[in-house]
């Protein structure tokens, strides 16, 4: 079982966490354990800085990283594809998610 670290945009993506949880989801199904760094939480008050910090700790203890969709457009997901690529690691790259994705993940979750 391979520890996969979950990497996407955050800052200004309203849901967010839906999408970690269903990259989370698609992860653990595969029987892999994911690593959410979206359980960080982002309106903390804190600096960006202090969630990276975190976020890459947690994502160098990892087997391989898989990027979400629209990651290129985040300056911390482009950090953490970068360092990711440098230390050697697997780096797997989401296919965009169809335009009803929501209703496509639902679909799926509660059959």
């Amino acid at each position: 079982m391979s520890k996969i670290y979950i990497a996407g945009p955050i800052t200004g993506i309203d849901d967010y966490a839906v999408r970690f949880a269903a990259a989370e989801l698609v992860i653990k199904h595969e029987g892999h354990r994911a690593v959410n760094p979206a359980t960080l939480g982002s309106g903390g008050g804190r600096p960006w800085s202090w969630y990276m910090k975190r976020a890459l700790t947690l994502m160098l203890t990892c087997d391989a990283v898989y990027m979400l969709d629209r990651w290129e457009e985040s300056r911390g997901a482009t950090f953490e594809h970068y360092t990711a690529v440098t230390c050697g690691m697997p780096v797997f790259i989401q296919r965009p998610p169809p335009a009803d994705w929501r209703s496509e993940l639902a679909s799926w979750l509660f059959p």
